[in-house]
């Protein structure tokens, strides 16, 4: 999606000129009706109506948006999550890790965000051979829980042993109960609309 057809045609339109009439906006700056949700940043404005017992009143605040994320591999779509749009290479990054589709990150080439009207595309390179595993083990539905259950074909897939850990990093105590307290500060969507 272009910019011009986030901003809409009135927007688009070069400073001075007159907004066209709707009949003569061509269909590409049309803005698609989803557009706000998908192209929008990770926290967004919202109103509500708050409830107190039997009082009703309207409210405002920050709510975390969710949009459909297609993850990619070999063009073939995987799975599809709901996700905060926001660090998504991140998050192609640690799925493909932590599901066991490569080994390890530097197995991954690059990952490209594709952003769409109803949602994004995490296109993720990965060998050929990593490819050819994940076919052997898909996905019949896209997953529609955060523990990544939904849609695996069969138990083996959803218990999968974990892998042995290898790394020799070692991190005292202290330095984790620090890293905790610390955490908060950094959780920006957290801090803004106190949903994650």
């Amino acid at each position: 999606m272009t910019d011009a057809t986030a901003a809409g045609p009135t927007q688009a339109a070069a400073a001075g000129d007159a907004p066209l009439p709707p009949s003569l906006v061509p269909p590409s700056l049309v803005p698609w009706p989803l557009a706000p949700l998908t192209m929008a940043g990770p926290v967004a404005e919202r109103a509500w109506t708050r409830l107190d017992g039997d009082d009703a009143c309207a409210a405002r605040g920050p709510i975390v948006e969710e949009v459909p994320v297609a993850f990619v591999y070999g063009a073939r779509a995987h799975v599809v999550v709901m996700a905060t749009p926001a660090d998504l290479e991140d998050l192609a990054v640690g799925f493909t890790v932590t599901e066991g589709i490569v080994a390890a990150r530097g197995d991954i080439g690059t990952v490209r965000v594709e952003r769409h009207a109803t949602g994004a595309e995490l296109r993720i390179e990965i060998p050929a051979d990593a490819v050819a595993r994940l076919d052997a083990r898909s996905r019949a539905l896209p997953a529609r829980s955060g523990c990544g259950l939904c849609g695996v074909e069969a138990i083996a897939d959803a218990v999968r042993p974990p892998r042995p850990v290898t790394s020799t990093m070692s991190i005292e105590p202290a330095a984790l109960y620090a890293a905790a307290r610390a955490l908060g500060a950094r959780q920006e969507l957290n801090r803004d609309a106190h949903a994650l």
